[in-house]
């Protein structure tokens, strides 16, 4: 049987399916679905299989190896082995373990003999020693970044295990992913496919980073009223899992975020607003500032960010001072970390000590979390009736120079095992800045007499005359 006979006859894929399978030979980074009902479990599975009879049949490529991950092994039980034993004939071969590499499906030879390696994310440095031709994540976005035990980020850890002894740069070697919109991961996912914004290592790569959206009417597999059953859901389950949004989703800690609402073009902050900035600090891990401007009716702006990794204190205190010249800061918050604790024997500067003398003095921010999450949300509330008419918008707006706020708020979930908090596996370091911000009781800005339209001014006189006569008496 030819290859494309096998995808015509055996495999069987949508349109969208399809296209996914092709994108394995032209793109070394594919991410597929982003909705549910799109079939993701299934390409990739089937996705690996046909990957190594395409080797096999292309390069003579016999017993390769490719990975097949979830997130853990409850799921790769649930998702991927469960669907391999009633899915897969047995003449395309079996279901085993192995003494060497575990649990596998091996290809019968007259398909090549290649594997597929069934293995969970749970700790990727079990896997330093091992190559694989291609790898394959279900659910990608339920993988944080990076893991506390892990040395790099989950996608750096699994992409550098993609090599196969022989092959040169002309044949293309893929890291495969299919997800919904929501998880732990889904910052870090959103932010690669359909963002197109990296880090500097992976900017010569952006060409080969391909998202394929699809939803469940793609798939004529699904039964006629699934869709409808998708639409039935409330928000934001309706948005992510039968829109393929990607800006609401299931888990999501701030769901008030709307990016049209929160986030307005810069504009020239009159001299006289009130001033203030927030700092989280970090070396590996972003250190972020955001400065912050209050109108009169109390909205809080945040209007410059600054958010870089690997500087030094003195180096972010001389640059945020440089950044800040010229304008009346009230007062900076910082990280408390940053400071001695009460008792502690003080032998080597603070890290607040040190933005100090570099020209960037703070004082200890509040650290309760989760009353600086319940501050964040009153200033990010807003309401609107039945007619679809705004009756509150909300009192807090961030310039859309703030990048990485605006990226990263939307983008993270509950903790697990604290409804009251986020998952800290997520990259929120500037949204931790605006809360040290926030709970800074930012005070209402005062506008001067000379700033006021006469009548208003007149007013405030008469108003400030009225109270000084009240005190004298």
């Amino acid at each position: 049987m030819r290859a494309l006979d096998f995808i015509r006859d055996v495999i069987r894929p949508t349109r969208k399916q399809l296209e996914f399978l092709e994108a394995l030979l032209r793109f070394r980074f594919i991410l597929y679905g982003g909705a549910a009902g799109g079939g993701k479990s299934y390409i990739l599975r089937w996705g690996a299989v046909w990957f190594l009879i395409y080797m096999w049949k292309a390069y003579g490529i016999v017993a390769g190896k490719v990975a097949l991950f979830c997130e853990d092994y409850p799921s790769l039980a649930d998702r991927q082995i469960s669907r391999i034993k009633s899915e897969f004939p047995r003449w395309l071969g079996r279901l085993h373990r192995t003494e060497a590499d575990g649990l596998v499906f091996e290809l019968d030879a007259t398909w090549g003999g290649g594997m597929i390696m069934l293995r969970n994310l749970d700790d990727t440095s079990k896997y330093n020693s091992v190559e694989f031709m291609a790898v394959f994540v279900d659910e990608l976005t339920r993988n944080p970044e990076k893991k506390q035990q892990d040395v790099g980020n989950i996608f750096d850890e699994l992409r550098k295990r993609i090599r196969w002894p022989g092959l040169g740069d002309e044949v293309n070697l893929p890291f495969a992913g299919g997800t919904n919109p929501g998880g732990k991961g889904h910052g870090w996912v959103r932010r690669y496919w359909l963002d197109k914004d990296f880090p500097e290592e992976l900017k010569p790569y952006e060409s080969q980073f391909y998202f394929i959206q699809a939803l469940c009417t793609d798939n004529p597999h699904l039964r006629a009223s699934y869709y409808a059953d998708l639409l039935s859901l409330p928000e934001p389950l309706r948005s992510a899992y039968a829109e393929g949004r990607w800006d609401l989703f299931q888990g999501q800690f701030f769901a008030e975020w709307r990016t049209a609402l929160h986030t307005c073009k810069p504009f020239k902050i009159p001299s006289y607003w009130k001033r203030f900035a927030a700092m989280d600090w970090g070396y590996a891990s972003p250190a972020c500032i955001l400065w912050f401007a209050v109108s009169p009716e109390a909205r809080v702006f945040a209007y410059r960010e600054f958010y870089e990794r690997h500087w030094t204190n003195e180096r972010i205190g001389k640059e945020a001072a440089r950044l800040s010249a010229g304008e009346a800061i009230g007062y900076r918050v910082l990280d408390p970390s940053c400071f001695p604790a009460e008792k502690e024997i003080q032998i080597g500067k603070s890290d607040a000590e040190q933005l100090q003398e570099a020209g960037w003095p703070c004082i200890k921010a509040a650290n309760d979390r989760q009353a600086g999450w319940s501050q964040m949300r009153q200033y990010l509330h807003w309401e609107r009736n039945e007619k679809g008419v705004y009756t509150r918008l909300p009192m807090f707006q961030a310039f859309e120079n703030c990048s990485n706020f605006i990226r990263t708020l939307p983008t993270l979930v509950y903790d697990a095992h604290n409804t009251d908090d986020l998952d800290t596996d997520g990259e929120d370091h500037a949204p931790d800045t605006c809360r040290y911000g926030l709970m800074s009781r930012p005070a209402v800005t005062r506008i001067p007499l000379d700033q006021m339209p006469e009548e208003y001014a007149d007013a405030a006189r008469r108003a400030q005359h009225d109270e000084k006569e009240a005190r004298a008496h």
